[in-house]
């Protein structure tokens, strides 16, 4: 049984974050994520989820922050991009990448919600 403040992505259940975070923190951070021009989401590298997005990424895919966050990076994206990579092939690459320090942008296909196919660049 998920605790009220756990999330699920997929059938994972998804633990809210460590208690030992600093409250002042926390909120400095949901400021600044929220006042960024840019659409964010940050992933939980371990379950693949989305662990938190901003208003902008919310509206580029036409949902909630509470629906947003129980889907996985991968779901955000068709199968393939238009260069015939599989879309997990190039997130998977990319966010091992980033984890090894080797960040930067990398041009992605993402699916909206109930919208065509549009082209944004990731980093």
């Amino acid at each position: 049984m998920k605790s009220p403040s756990e999330t699920e992505c997929g059938s994972i259940p998804v633990p809210p974050p460590d208690a030992c975070a600093s409250a002042e923190l926390q909120v400095n951070y949901r400021a600044l994520l929220a006042r960024l021009p840019d659409n964010v989401i940050l992933i939980n590298v371990a379950s693949g989820c989305l662990a938190d997005a901003n208003r902008g990424a919310c509206e580029l895919f036409g949902m909630s922050e509470q629906m947003l966050l129980t889907r996985a990076f991968g779901e955000l994206c068709p199968p393939c991009q238009p260069d015939g990579q599989a879309s997990a092939q190039l997130l998977a690459t990319q966010i091992e990448r980033a984890l090894a320090g080797h960040g930067g942008l990398f041009e992605a296909r993402f699916l909206p919600a109930g919208g065509p196919m549009s082209g944004q660049d990731s980093g």
